[in-house]
């Protein structure tokens, strides 16, 4: 019994150390990924450049941060979780505070793209982290918590955006975001030594990279060849085009369509984080509701959002409340979504070794319809937002649709080589 107990508690405190960890590290990243978003009203007030300028910045960094979880991704299951995490945070830091100096959009513009390369460094290798050193309970609310991480750290890139409307500039914000980001890289090397001293990170050293290889190759060339995952893939793009493209352009839509003033944009975007944080958790408390089964709680999330934009949609311009309250309810659903997928469905490949390539191929996916979205919203603008609106509804009843598809495709449980939840 004293033996077991003293497993236990090595346990525990092995789960805690990865996951405040991981936590902290996701939370900075997601700072370096929303500040440009959150000071997107600013800098089109501060007229240094124009709008299809800063939305072309913006459209390449989501693609980049794309492609880069593709590559990255894969790169992350044979290179430590330390290296990847490090320069994916330490890099990108400095690339955000030398920004404002950028004299040129095609400056701005190559910049922004590197630094959504190398922000894609983080997700998979911290995926494996949590899937290969934990069990199988603990490693989805670890992975839940890491959406809350990058919940929170929208909401500081927010702050510093209400920062820097005091102060009437949006240099010292992306100073402090890149200085924080830094910070936490080497604080993430601290940690990283003292939990490989203490044996909490015994899936993610040299040993477990040779199985790795070998069955990494074997699932993708299965998954290739499944209709579910292909499915699922389709449902993470559109998913992706309302979480990632409609996010960042959520500050604009405050302050065009229904014309709030660029300090209550801040706030009202600061309280964003808050509502998704919501939505994650009740995600993951309604998958008791429907047997476990998270193709079925996507087909949920994605018909509430739908009748969300459609209030949004039909709201009179004399009711802003609603329509907040109302696109942010669908951005809540949105993240559930996402934790439903990146939680949930990730784990059933957690005995392969691929988590990391497998989970950066999903975002590749997700990011690169982002990408292509915000692309198009700069465009449709320009008839309206009322058009945009519309293309919200449409993308969030095929997403109830393919999610339903997925429900009913025969093995829709087991679709992959190890099968099955804890």
């Amino acid at each position: 019994m004293p033996v077991a107990v003293n497993a236990a508690g090595q346990a525990r405190r092995a789960a805690l150390w990865i996951g405040g960890s991981c936590f902290a590290a996701y939370a900075a990243c997601y700072i370096g990924r929303n500040v440009f978003s959150a000071l997107l009203p600013q800098l089109l007030q501060e007229q240094t450049f124009a709008q299809e300028e800063l939305g072309r910045m913006g459209s390449v960094f989501l693609l980049a941060y794309g492609v880069g979880q593709l590559v990255n991704g894969v790169l992350g299951n044979r290179v430590h979780p330390r290296y990847m995490v490090f320069f994916g945070l330490f890099l990108p830091g400095v690339l955000l505070a030398l920004f404002p100096f950028c004299g040129s959009a095609l400056a701005g513009t190559l910049l922004w793209a590197v630094c959504g390369f190398l922000s894609s460094m983080l997700w998979g290798p911290l995926s494996r982290m949590v899937g290969e050193n934990t069990s199988p309970r603990t490693a989805r609310l670890l992975l839940t918590l890491l959406t809350v991480a990058s919940m929170l750290g929208t909401l500081l890139a927010y702050l510093l955006a209400a920062f820097a409307s005091l102060c009437g500039a949006t240099r010292p914000a992306f100073w402090m975001g890149g200085g924080c980001m830094a910070a936490v890289a080497l604080l993430w090397l601290l940690a990283c030594r003292r939990m490989e001293s203490g044996a909490a990170l015994s899936g993610s050293g040299k040993g477990s990279l040779l199985s790795a290889a070998g069955g990494g190759r074997q699932t993708i060339r299965a998954l290739l060849h499944n209709r579910v995952f292909l499915c699922v893939v389709v449902v993470t793009m559109l998913n992706g085009v309302i979480r990632n493209a409609v996010s960042f352009w959520i500050p604009t839509f405050l302050s065009q369509h229904l014309e709030l003033r660029p300090e209550w944009v801040s706030v009202a975007s600061s309280s964003l984080p808050f509502v998704n944080i919501g939505g994650t958790f009740l995600s993951l408390w309604g998958l008791r509701l429907v047997r476990q089964n998270e193709k079925t709680m996507c087909v949920l999330l994605f018909v509430f959002a739908a009748v969300c934009f459609g209030a949004v949609w039909l709201c009179p311009a004399g009711l802003p409340l609603l329509s907040i309250a109302a696109l942010f309810a669908a951005s809540a659903a949105m993240t559930g979504v996402c934790n439903m997928i990146f939680s949930v469905y990730i784990l059933d490949f957690r005995s392969t070794g691929m988590i990391s390539g497998i989970t950066g191929f999903l975002d590749f996916s997700s990011y690169l319809s982002a990408s292509a979205a915000s692309l198009l919203f700069s465009d449709m603008m320009a008839q309206g937002w009322d058009t945009v609106i519309l293309f919200w509804i449409a993308t969030t009843v095929l997403g109830a649709l393919v999610s339903l598809l997925v429900r009913l495709l025969p093995g829709s449980r087991t679709e992959q080589p190890d099968g099955g939840k804890d």
